[in-house]
């Protein structure tokens, strides 16, 4: 595969996370499709307020208690923002400032989520070990970290984020 872009230019941190949750936690997707409704900035406020993950969201779905979304958002952000924010080596300065655009944008709609921009082997090998770590410090057990970091990194690779309807 070597140094070229792996992925799809239409792959969002919503969808992966979204993605992930119906994989591991079917049982919140139902809520995690609620807080969708609102744009990802709004989300990532809501769910960053927790620290040890889980938590109570109220939106008219009586209060619903999510585990393991909040561990999944917040992780798959953090490795973004490091991997493709700093970027790997200089041929990765465009994607930076694409990235840097898609987390600036507070405006863009729920319905149309800004893309991810492709990562290669490197930067995906990134994310993975971010992942997993972010989601170990949100109390997540090594063996469930090591999962759910493959399965982001799989989606990412295959430039998958479509959800799967149970």
């Amino acid at each position: 595969m070597g140094s070229e872009a792996i992925g799809s230019d239409q792959v969002t941190l919503r969808g992966v996370v979204r993605a992930v949750v119906a994989e591991l936690e079917p049982g919140e997707v139902k809520a995690l499709d609620g807080l969708l409704r609102h744009d990802d900035e709004k989300v990532r406020q809501w769910l960053g307020g927790r620290r040890r993950g889980g938590g109570t969201i109220g939106f008219g779905l009586n209060d619903v208690v999510l585990v393991l979304t909040p561990v999944v958002w917040m992780a798959v952000d953090e490795a973004l923002r490091e991997v493709v924010g700093k970027g790997v080596d200089a041929g990765t300065r465009g994607m930076k400032v694409t990235f840097r655009r898609v987390l600036r944008r507070r405006g863009t709609a729920a319905g149309a989520p800004a893309p991810l921009p492709p990562l290669n082997e490197d930067q995906l090998s990134r994310v993975r070990g971010i992942v997993e770590q972010s989601a170990r410090r949100r109390g997540i057990s090594q063996r469930r970290a090591t999962e759910i970091a493959d399965l982001v990194t799989s989606r990412l690779e295959r430039g998958d984020d479509r959800p799967e309807r149970h």
